[in-house]
């Protein structure tokens, strides 16, 4: 055995070195992989790149032949609107409008007409002729700017925006809205002589070319005239659609609706042949209504209510009063939505879903969706925000003591948000269905002092009362009115179909304690 150990260590330490060798070797051979790795991939890389500069070539190509295309396309229309659209000039009278441009003219405030068919497709934009005096009229479309408008019509920058430029002394154009108007006047050599901008037909914003060539821009005010009307009718189905079966507009219905807004709830106690009487203004431009001015004094009789009111001969038209000269103005309004139907009552009712009698801690008025809702008092937004089954909620703290809930409401308004401070006048929010709802409707709760209070049985005192001089100002106001009145003939109720009441919907099961007493 000790003869053959030598041999055995000789050869042990022969294999050694070799070992050595290939463990060295590797990474060399890891080195090389590498290297032949990236000339694969980067190989690879420039393919690609090749690749995709060739399709954006091609991507280029054909954008520059769309491109061209259509320049051709508008070339041929252009010169079609020249052939077909006569442009209104001092030599040649303006053509007529259009059905089309009739459609787009702007609407007094009238009665309500059925609705018309659809309008023609518009006409195309006049365009400046070279060589003649004339005037080009329009409308901004929506995300249009009045230089893009005005381009259309085959003018420069160069010819328009020393005008733009000094009308933006005198107006915002970051203002501007779609359908605001415009006209141009220029002269043969096609320049520019008058920019007229108007957003409503009682102001224009003029900018003129004088004998220096500068511009100069000036404000101008359309001559009003106010006409005194009156008017009188009977309820069949609704008080909207009796004033407006008697030849008026929706408008006139809301300005009604906002002066008895403190005694008569229109969506509770209107009942058929009740009566009203209205004198109120009628502004014109021209021969053009253009809106209602004042309600210079307004009658309702009802089964439930029955009253006169009488605009303040001193203010801006805003207050009312009676004919003792106390204000008709209160804490609280009656409705919160403009002529919504009252659905739904205080107190014990039969749960539609659990099929038990339960509490309604408020009341329902149903109204189309999106109909805007007002606080019933001035105060603070509490809450503003979804809330479970009372889906979209506002929650108002008001003086004394007082809370007020507004549910299911399709969406806030405009700012409203904790710690908001909002009037009667203030939009809160809009009719909806969120929640748990059966239709859209707003649910009203009102709390005093931590318990719910029935809202239609809540009268608050009037804020004030005229003495001394007004007091006998306004008496000789009254009389002159109450003549009005008393002269306007009352209409017997519409023929016609009854108007369509909104399809109101339900609480699931109204207000209930807890959870901040937002809960249903």
């Amino acid at each position: 055995m000790k003869i053959y150990q030598p041999i055995n260590g000789l050869l042990a330490d022969e294999e050694k070195p070799r070992r050595r060798w290939w463990l060295l070797s590797l990474p060399i051979l890891a080195f090389v992989a590498f290297i032949v790795h990236l000339s694969i991939a980067g190989a690879d890389i420039a393919e690609e790149r090749e690749r995709r500069e060739a399709e954006e070539s091609m991507r280029l190509a054909e954008a520059q032949r769309v491109s061209a295309a259509v320049m051709e396309v508008n070339q041929a229309r252009q010169g079609e609107g020249k052939a077909e659209t006569a442009t209104a000039t001092d030599d040649q009278p303006e053509a007529k409008p259009t059905p089309a441009a009739a459609a787009d003219a702007p609407r007094a405030e009238a009665p309500s007409k059925p609705k018309a068919a659809p309008a023609a497709k518009a006409a195309a934009p006049q365009i400046v002729e070279a060589g003649k005096t004339g005037t080009i009229r329009g409308r901004l479309k929506s995300g249009q700017s009045l230089f893009a408008a005005l381009t259309q019509h085959n003018l420069s920058a160069a010819q328009i925006q020393p005008a733009i430029n000094s009308l933006s002394k005198i107006f915002d154009f970051r203002k501007s809205r779609p359908k605001d108007r415009y006209e141009v006047r220029y002269d043969p050599e096609g320049r520019v002589m008058e920019l007229r901008y108007q957003r409503n037909l009682e102001v224009a914003f003029v900018a003129k070319r004088g004998a220096s060539d500068e511009f100069a821009s000036s404000k101008v005010k359309a001559p009003l005239k106010t006409r005194v009307a009156s008017l009188g009718g009977t309820v069949r189905s609704s008080l909207s659609k009796a004033i407006m079966d008697a030849g008026e507009g929706q408008k006139l219905v809301t300005k009604f609706v906002d002066v008895f807004a403190y005694d008569i709830d229109f969506g509770s106690d209107t009942k058929p042949g009740d009566t009203f009487r209205i004198v109120y203004e009628k502004i014109y431009i021209e021969d053009e209504l253009i809106r209602y001015g004042r309600i210079l004094a307004a009658e309702y009789k009802g089964a439930n209510a029955s009253m006169r009111a009488y605009v303040s001969a001193q203010d801006d038209g805003t207050t009312y009063y009676d004919k003792d000269g106390h204000s008709l103005r209160r804490m609280f309004i009656r409705n919160p939505v403009k002529g919504a139907r009252l659905t739904s009552k205080f107190g014990k009712r039969f749960h539609p879903v659990l099929k038990k009698w339960k509490n309604h801690n408020g009341v329902d008025y149903a109204a189309s969706s999106g109909t805007p809702i007002n606080p019933i008092a001035n105060g603070t937004i509490l809450f503003a925000a979804e809330k479970g089954a009372n889906g979209n909620l506002v929650v108002v703290e008001h003086p004394n003591g007082w809370v007020s809930y507004y549910a299911h409401l399709q969406r806030f308004g405009r700012g409203i948000k904790k710690g908001t401070k909002v009037r009667q006048s203030s939009v809160i929010g809009y009719v909806g269905t969120t929640g748990r709802s059966t239709g859209p409707h707003l649910h009203l709760g009102v709390k005093h002092n931590g318990e719910f209070m029935d809202p239609l049985k809540i009268h608050s005192t009037r804020t004030a009362a005229l003495g001394g001089g007004d007091l006998k100002k306004h008496k000789r106001w009254v009389r002159d009115l109450d003549k009005k009145l008393d002269t306007c003939k009352v209409q017997p109720p519409s023929d016609g179909p009854d108007e369509p009441e909104p399809v109101g919907g339900d609480d699931m099961h109204g207000f209930e304690e807890g959870a901040g007493d937002t809960e249903e």
